[in-house]
């Protein structure tokens, strides 16, 4: 069991909900926040590098397609789910 954690990534304002590990790439991770987003992770560098910002309440799920690599679903308390390609839809941070 590690000491510290490998990485401590920092940029949401409100509390995490959920992450999930991307299927395709072993260094990208997705979280939803109850800051209304949903945030795209490098591993290696322990940075956001992208950000969907389309709910308008609490993102409370998120996770990947197993058929496409970059697409992923968010879920929000504004009853909307979203779809999309992160890396080409979303903003680059």
């Amino acid at each position: 069991m590690p000491s510290s954690p490998r990485n401590v990534l920092t940029g949401h304002t409100l509390a995490v909900r959920k992450i999930a590990a991307s299927p395709h790439t072993g260094n990208i991770l997705a979280s939803a926040s109850y800051d209304m987003t949903v945030r795209i992770w490098d591993l290696e560098t322990g940075r956001a590098v992208s950000v969907w910002d389309g709910h308008t309440e609490f993102a409370y799920g998120v996770d990947w397609s197993l058929f496409g690599e970059g697409w992923l679903g968010s879920v929000g308390w504004d009853g909307k789910v979203f779809i999309s390609d992160w890396a080409r839809e979303w903003k680059k941070l």
